[in-house]
């Protein structure tokens, strides 16, 4: 989308002509944050988009003092072994969720390249950790809000 970035991924794992992405993690991931107009997690879907015809499965690899396991999506024709965790198939289909994560992340990018800078956390549990709540402008944009509606 215009944008130039500057990637690391963690861990690619070739299965025939096939590659496999994982992203570690070391607190709990489900797989839900990839999806959506607004993916928590998007990173992995811009690691797949570096050989889209050859991504065939991105997940995190969860490294949690209770398991140890992958979360994430795949082509239903990848294989990856009986140890995985909880990887589900894309729906419909690997190749129309490719197109919809290409799309996505071409939105994500002109809005950012277009200054949209919107006050709306995917995840209200993120502010928790933010270390700019004096420059935050959530509790503004909520008491707008609240004011729109008396």
């Amino acid at each position: 989308g215009g944008i130039e970035l500057s990637l690391t991924v963690d861990r690619v794992d070739r299965i025939g002509d096939a590659l496999a992405i994982i992203d570690y993690k070391t607190g709990e991931k489900d797989q839900k944050v990839l999806l959506g107009e607004r993916p928590e997690e998007p990173q992995l879907l811009l690691y797949a988009m570096l050989e889209p015809e050859k991504t065939r499965g991105i997940c995190f690899g969860v490294l949690h003092s209770s398991r140890m396991q992958y979360r994430g999506i795949k082509d239903a024709q990848l294989e990856l072994g009986s140890r995985v965790g909880k990887i589900s198939n894309a729906d419909p289909d690997w190749s129309a969720q490719m197109q919809q994560w290409q799309q996505i992340l071409e939105r994500l990018a002109q809005g950012y390249r277009e200054g949209r800078a919107e006050v709306a956390p995917v995840n209200s549990r993120v502010c928790g950790y933010c270390h700019l709540k004096p420059v935050c402008r959530i509790q503004e944009s909520a008491r707008e809000a609240a004011d729109d509606n008396s």
